[in-house]
């Protein structure tokens, strides 16, 4: 195990568990709309097990939150700039692969064009093309409160260089402390408000619902473990046991996340304890995948492509669905079929994103 306890390579690993448990989790979190298609031994823990791939999203904050962290501390440009190219990457994406596969179900008789809602759906309004594009617009604004948080630690740490004294501070320094100082000022007045006005209160759960807060808690969850190198040392650790000891204790961790979620869910998209079950889940993970070679190595490979898997899978489940179905009546390996063809058309976007990548680099050298 390196000093920062998820590198790159474990970033990628508990990705690819993450997205195996997301297919999972889309495909069978309602039975209702295969009828007599498919056949399921025990519904009840189908279903259950596809409320627990929920725990998907919260893996993807933790590990953009606890990465974006990592990045900000190596890089010496503005920590702005970076969150911007983070949600134009995503973006450049998240617009090829609309753009193609929409251009298709038009083709295919699949859709009929409405500009509002192309417009809507281009620039992450509306979700109605792909349910799971929301996460495009969780991302963003994750991003966005990013810049905030950073800027206010920032901020924080100059004024304790500056002994708290305002008169110190540059004119760019005493505007930044003003307007932390208003934000927070603001802030605290809203949420005093909202204990006694039923208007700030409705303002404020709004506020929560757009924001998608079990979410933003995650993914600072993440950031402030990478900030403090909690779970840096606490892997290291762990990573010290003997092999034997290091899986059975993952997989007892894995085992206590599932089975606490699976009691507390309520509804397919229950996240609210995620911000404490995810690391727990990840660490579990990380013990396992740091236990064999071939694992992580196989997870790695499946997480490279978590971001096309993610915003194409929906798209060939709707194309695929009714071919796989006439060949099998089993759910679990109606989901293995789906997972090849969900893989192939993963592939040759990221094929086409390295290429691009490869022409733009020569383009780049030559001026």
């Amino acid at each position: 195990m390196e000093n920062n306890a998820i590198t790159k390579k474990q970033s990628a690993q508990l990705q690819g568990i993450a997205i195996l448990l997301m297919i999972y989790h889309h495909f069978f979190n309602d039975l209702t709309i295969y009828g007599e298609s498919l056949v399921f031994a025990k519904p009840e823990w189908v279903v259950r097990f596809a409320w627990f791939g929920k725990i998907c999203v919260g893996v993807f904050a933790f590990v953009s939150g606890y990465g974006m962290c990592k990045v900000l501390e190596r890089k010496k440009e503005g920590h702005l700039m970076i969150c911007l190219r983070q949600i134009l990457g995503l973006l450049l994406r998240y617009w090829a692969v609309l753009l193609l596969f929409i251009g298709l179900f038009f083709e295919l008789g699949k859709r009929t064009f409405d500009f509002q809602e192309f417009v809507q759906n281009f620039f992450c309004i509306e979700t109605s093309y792909n349910g799971a594009f929301w996460y495009v617009q969780e991302y963003v604004i994750l991003m966005l409160l990013l810049v905030l948080l950073d800027g206010f630690l920032g901020t924080v740490s100059l004024l304790r260089e500056k002994g708290f004294h305002l008169g110190k501070l540059d004119k760019k320094g005493v505007f930044t402390v003003l307007f932390y100082g208003i934000l927070i000022l603001a802030g605290l007045l809203w949420l005093a408000l909202s204990v006694f006005l039923p208007g700030p209160r409705s303002a404020l759960g709004t506020f929560l619902d757009v924001i998608r807060i079990a979410f933003v808690l995650i993914f600072f969850v993440g950031f402030c473990l990478a900030k403090t190198r909690i779970l840096d040392k606490a892997l290291t650790k762990l990573v010290a046991l003997k092999t034997v000891l290091r899986v059975l204790t993952g997989i007892a961790l894995i085992a206590l996340v599932m089975a606490a979620r699976m009691v507390l869910a309520d509804s397919a998209a229950y996240a609210r304890a995620d911000f404490v079950l995810v690391p727990i889940f990840a660490t579990g993970l990380m013990l396992l995948f740091s236990a064999s070679r071939l694992v992580s190595t196989l997870f790695e490979r499946i997480g490279s492509l978590c971001a096309y898997l993610w915003l194409t899978h929906l798209f060939v489940y709707d194309l695929t669905m009714g071919w796989i179905l006439g060949i099998t009546k089993n759910h679990l390996i109606f989901w293995l079929l789906e997972l090849i063809p969900c893989f192939l058309v993963a592939y040759a976007f990221w094929l086409g994103e390295d290429g691009c990548k490869r022409i733009f680099g020569r383009i780049k050298k030559r001026k």
